[in-house]
């Protein structure tokens, strides 16, 4: 608990500095369908060097990379400056596209989906389905929330379906990543998530050396 409150306050910090230094468009709000837009710049791997300039020009979101400390289980946050700027925090604590595409877009869902409790930050270990401090259920309900908010926008439902039933076939997992218009890491990060299959298609997940390319060290 200590790691994780010393990574938020470092997001907090850096979130506050970028504030001062950056033009942030004024927040509204967050629609699926403006995810969805955001999901589909994962196919140019060029743009993650760009990304925090863009979520902040398009979005009003100030997104901040703070690598996570060794053995702290966190892989992202969501919270409000006290100007109401929404922030997102990814630790890349697993350094792999799907991985960041993924927490992403499930911290972003919580600034679309919750924003107005966002004065406590959220922070997530998407491994840990279970929520804590006897607020489980309401913290659940929210984690389940901001996942299928996630997943939708990553994936339309359809073509979910299709990965699901035919995910096994490296042919079939790039049409369909290409009809939802996203990295074909995503989907195989999905279908490998969903069917508790780490073996299949690790090479496609970790092609990418997301640290590197965000000119971050972990």
């Amino acid at each position: 608990a200590f790691l994780t409150a010393t990574w938020v306050a470092l997001v907090r910090n850096k979130a506050n500095l970028f504030a001062v230094e950056n033009e942030i468009k004024k927040f509204e709000q967050i629609f699926e369908s403006n995810l969805r837009k955001l999901s589909q710049l994962s196919r140019d791997v060029e743009c993650l060097s760009s990304l925090s300039r863009i979520i902040a020009r398009e979005f009003g979101v100030i997104l901040i990379i703070e690598p996570a400390f060794p053995a702290m289980r966190t892989d992202g946050c969501a919270m409000r400056l006290p100007s109401g700027i929404p922030v997102v925090g990814l630790s890349l604590r697993y350094n792999r596209y799907d991985s960041f595409w993924f927490t992403l877009m499930h911290e972003m869902s919580h600034v679309a989906l919750h924003y107005d409790d966002l004065f406590s930050p959220i922070v997530d270990d998407l491994e840990d389905e279970e929520g804590v401090d006897g607020e489980e259920e309401h913290k659940n309900e929210k984690e389940a929330d901001a996942n299928r908010l996630a997943t939708d926008s990553l994936i339309p439902r359809n073509i979910y379906r299709k990965i699901m039933r035919d995910g096994d076939s490296l042919g079939q997992m790039l049409a369909y990543a290409q009809q939802a218009g996203v990295h074909p890491s995503i989907p195989a990060g999905m279908y490998r998530h969903k069917k508790k299959n780490y073996k299949i298609y690790s090479d496609l997940v970790r092609e990418v050396d997301v640290a590197a390319a965000l000119g971050v060290d972990r």
